[in-house]
C-alpha cells in the first residue's frame, strides 16, 4: 500500500512540476464579493499548479491553511481535495474551459470518475488515489470500473493510461492549438 501511496505522490508531483511551466489561465469568482480567482488559493491572481500543489498539501494536513481558502473548493463539492487539485491541474493543462467545471456530464462514460465528459489522466489519477485510499470516493464513481472485473483498482487506471498513451498522437496537435489559445475568457 505504501508503494501504491508513493506512486501516486510521484505522479501528481510530477504533472504539478510539468504544469508550473505552462501559461496559467484565470477564472474569476465574484461569489466572496469582488473578483477573485477560483483555485488561486495563494492570493497572487492566478490559478495554476502552485496552486493546486497548495491544495494536496493543505488536505494532506502537511500545511495548516490556504491564504485564500475561500477559492480553494474549485468543484465546489463542499470539500477541499485531491478533486480540486486535479481539476485545476486540468484547468492548467486546456481540457477543460472554465472553473468551477460545468454540471457532470451523464453516467456512462467509461474511465470518466471527474465527470467532465473526457476520459484522461485525471481521472487515472484519481482512480489511483482511490485505490490507496488516499480519497474517499469519485465523483463518477459509477464510471470507474474499466475493465468490469467489480473492483475499482490499479488495473482500471492503466487501462485508461494505455487508451490515452494510444490517442495522444492526434491530441497533441489539439494540446498545442489549445496552448496557443492563452486564458480562457
Amino acid at each position: 500500500m505504501l508503494a501504491r501511496i508513493a506512486v501516486t505522490a510521484a505522479i501528481l508531483i510530477a504533472v504539478a512540476l510539468v504544469l508550473a511551466i505552462l501559461p496559467s489561465p484565470k477564472a474569476e469568482d465574484a461569489s466572496a464579493g469582488g473578483p477573485t480567482f477560483v483555485g488561486d488559493v495563494n492570493c497572487d491572481g492566478i490559478a495554476n499548479s502552485i496552486d493546486a500543489a497548495l491544495i494536496l498539501q493543505f488536505d494532506a494536513d502537511l500545511i495548516p491553511s490556504l491564504a485564500c481558502v475561500q477559492d480553494a473548493d474549485v468543484n465546489e463539492d463542499g470539500f477541499i481535495n485531491a478533486i480540486d487539485a486535479a481539476l485545476l491541474i486540468q484547468f492548467c493543462a486546456c481540457p477543460i474551459e472554465s472553473l468551477p467545471p460545468g454540471e457532470p456530464t451523464p453516467a456512462g462514460l467509461s474511465g470518466d470518475v471527474d465527470c467532465n465528459g473526457t476520459v484522461d489522466a485525471v481521472d487515472a489519477t484519481l482512480i489511483l488515489q482511490f485505490d490507496a485510499r488516499l480519497i474517499s470516493r469519485l465523483r463518477c464513481q459509477e464510471n470507474a470500473d474499466v475493465n468490469g472485473d467489480g473492483a475499482i483498482n490499479s488495473i482500471d487506471a492503466v487501462l485508461i493510461a494505455s487508451l490515452i498513451i494510444s490517442e495522444d498522437e492526434g491530441r497533441a496537435s489539439d494540446r498545442d492549438t489549445c496552448l496557443s489559445l492563452g486564458s480562457p475568457a
